[in-house]
């Protein structure tokens, strides 16, 4: 039996699988959020991405350990998907080009087309007012 101490945990015969999760939680939680930034930036450069925009606590500077991060993303999709089978195959290849941040932390992914993201910010709702005052637009294509 391997036996560590490592502050106050005690680890008992960990599985790798178990540590490697343990590790990604203990890695999303060093990295800044400038870091986790740069990293979406970095997982969507290749997409079919016009903007994203970061809302919640990580674009109010109120994250903690049990945070998601919350974004907002908007493809260069000029229609309205047809069906919620269209609209699912769009956000899955986002949540795809996320994969790897994924592994850190836990993301709640908005995706929208461009018609979508018009007819969002129509809308007179507090959740559209809560991202467009306090969410912050990390990426934005040069169209």
């Amino acid at each position: 039996m391997f036996l560590a101490e490592l502050g106050k945990v005690l680890f008992l015969d960990w599985n790798f699988a178990l540590m490697n999760s343990f590790i990604y939680f203990y890695y999303i939680c060093l990295m800044t959020t400038n870091e986790i930034i740069a990293q979406i930036q970095l997982s969507l450069q290749h997409s079919n991405v016009s903007k994203v925009i970061l809302f919640g606590s990580y674009a109010k500077g109120t994250q903690s350990t049990d945070s998601d991060i919350d974004l907002l993303v908007v493809t260069n999709d000029n229609f309205l998907p047809e069906s919620f089978a269209k609209k699912m195959e769009i956000k899955l290849k986002i949540a795809s080009a996320l994969h790897s941040l994924r592994n850190f932390a836990d993301i709640d992914l908005i995706v929208h087309t461009k018609p979508m993201y018009d007819k969002f910010i129509q809308l007179n709702s507090n959740f559209k007012r809560e991202i467009l005052s306090t969410g912050t637009i990390i990426y934005e294509a040069n169209n």
